[in-house]
């Protein structure tokens, strides 16, 4: 299967450098991306009812420093995903040809310490009893080393994984993908319902109720007139050759950030005559298709942060403490 495009097709710019053009924008991504996906509710019974309620997660893995063939796994959603689900949020997830429902403690969930709409939740699964693919963090979360490397801006590519609950699955979990571009980068941070200031990518994804939580990913590939070997109508390249070694031209992907909100718009409500208003209170809300998107290093600092790495010491102490217990011996 080839990742992340179609047949390419060599094309060549006014300087005569040769550059790629795909056969579609659009990427054909790995299924392991679904794979990432949970969905949570506030109850068992609306887990395995399939209720339209609740909000997306994913999964995200964290190598320990002494035993780095092992890894503390690690649910990720929205710090609003788990106020509403109340004491104990549910987390369902694929296991062999039907779902699993797994439920935790609200209490249990860290925080972002600044408040950043973002938890996780350190938890033991296995890859042999559940259907699930855990994100490496060392590799797989956006930096603003990364950004300025690549230059990666408005107009790149992004996809979107989570759970549409008009059509979630009911015997599995199925999430379905979205996808879009980036609109704005983090400079100007949105307001949310605590008043709280979200540092947040805008995207152009279509976010609707059900994705809070999900993740969001961005992938670079070249343009006609906007990354090319060489120059094309007088504008330099955006980026360089180099660029474009990995994945036969394309880069990425990375994980942008997790999804948290979608900006509405309100309409007047108007009479046939499409003038008159039919009450000077009476609003439509519409979606603008922008969506809010916690950049992946206010997730980094939470996995990184003095809590967290203090106790996949213990955990990565106590896996070498039974190293050296065992009495067996490998043929």
């Amino acid at each position: 299967m080839i990742p992340w495009h179609l047949r390419p097709e060599t094309h060549y710019s006014s300087g005569g450098h040769p550059y790629r053009v795909w056969g579609s924008s659009v990427p054909r991504i790995y299924d392991e991306f679904l794979m990432c996906s949970f969905y949570l509710y506030g109850s068992r019974a609306d887990a395995e009812n399939g209720e339209a309620v609740g909000g997306s997660g994913f999964w995200l893995r964290v190598h320990l420093d002494q035993n780095k063939d092992w890894y503390q796994p690690y649910a990720v959603t929205n710090s609003h995903n788990i106020r509403k689900a109340g004491k104990n949020p549910v987390i369902r997830l694929n296991r062999n040809s039907k779902f699993e429902v797994l439920v935790t403690e609200a209490s249990k969930w860290e925080h972002h310490p600044d408040g950043a709409d973002v938890a996780v939740l350190p938890i033991d699964l296995k890859f042999e009893t559940y259907s699930f693919w855990a994100l490496p963090a060392d590799k797989a979360l956006l930096t603003k080393d990364i950004i300025a490397e690549h230059g990666i801006g408005i107009g790149d590519e992004t996809f979107m994984v989570g759970r549409f609950i008009n059509h979630e699955g009911r015997q599995r979990n199925t999430p379905s993908a979205r996808f879009g571009n980036i609109a704005m980068m983090p400079d100007e941070p949105i307001l949310d319902d605590n008043g709280i200031l979200q540092e947040s990518f805008l995207v152009e994804c279509r976010s609707i109720p059900g994705y809070s939580g999900s993740p969001v990913f961005v992938w670079m590939a070249p343009h006609v007139g906007m990354r090319a070997y060489g120059q094309i109508a007088g504008f330099p390249p955006m980026s360089t050759a180099s660029d474009w070694k990995a994945f036969g031209g394309i880069v990425g992907p990375w994980l942008l950030g997790i999804n948290w909100c979608h900006l509405p718009d309100f309409e007047p409500i108007v009479q046939k005559d499409r003038k008159t208003r039919v009450a000077s209170e009476a609003f439509a809300q519409s979606n603008t298709g922008m969506g809010g998107v916690i950049p992946a290093w206010k997730i980094a600092e939470l996995l990184y942060s003095e809590k967290l790495i203090e106790w996949r010491k213990k955990a990565d102490e106590e896996k070498t403490e039974n190293k050296r217990k065992s009495r067996a011996v490998s043929d």
